[in-house]
């Protein structure tokens, strides 16, 4: 389930009892980046991160820490960012996260070889819509995988991926995109790049209106 730093939402969960074993969030702003843009994220503060998940933990629920980007472009190879991602990384496993949200084979193959103890969940973003896609994650460190929300209707291709691998398959059941959109790819990127990147997206700093994009037909030049 995804949550919001408001810790409100885990005592409504232990009041109602509701069956929620995780709980996934991340920092407003990270090294590798995450599948929500910063804009919408609240702020946080490394002190309130831990104790929140000190308390998921004290009332028996897993915390995973997303880092979900679908794409870093090539950022992940150069040597500082490297750097930042691998203590960031390690900051992860301190603080007690049991797991993380990623979608990055790369990141996968690293995260299971330098940093063990966390488990690993491919993310919906990695469009994990069959069954060689799961078992090729599996290979690679995941220890469970939510596959691509378009083939949540595909029963036979769930129940293959299911007897195929010996991943945890956890279907998202609430994702806000429509149906088979044609706009995904382009949004998750464009949300992925304004977390790990520090960028507001042009609708929120009056370049480009909320209530829509230029016209096509418009030869007007945007100024940055």
């Amino acid at each position: 389930m995804a949550y919001n730093w408001d810790e409100r939402l885990i005592d409504e969960i232990v009041k109602e009892r509701y069956p929620i074993k995780d709980l996934y969030a991340s920092a407003q702003h990270t090294s590798i980046g995450g599948g929500r843009p910063s804009f919408i994220l609240p702020e946080t503060t490394t002190k309130l991160i831990q104790d929140h998940i000190k308390k998921v933990h004290d009332n028996g629920i897993e915390f995973t820490y997303t880092l979900n980007a679908p794409c870093m472009g090539g950022q992940e190879f150069l040597p500082k960012i490297h750097t930042q991602m691998l203590d960031e990384l390690q900051w992860i496993t301190d603080i007690g996260c049991d797991g993380v949200i990623v979608s990055i084979p790369y990141l996968i193959e690293l995260i299971k070889r330098q940093f063990p103890k966390l488990k690993i969940r491919v993310s919906t973003i990695a469009k994990v819509n069959t069954v060689n896609k799961a078992k090729r994650f599996e290979e690679l460190g995941a220890t469970s995988i939510c596959p691509d929300v378009m083939s949540n209707r595909n029963f036979k291709i769930l129940e293959k991926m299911v007897k195929a691998t010996s991943c945890e398959i956890i279907p998202l059941v609430t994702d806000g995109c429509l149906y088979m959109s044609a706009h995904i790819v382009f949004i998750i990127t464009v949300s992925a790049g304004t977390l790990h990147r520090r960028i507001v997206p042009p609708m929120h700093t009056g370049i480009i209106p909320s209530s829509g994009v230029p016209s096509i037909n418009s030869r007007t030049r945007l100024k940055f």
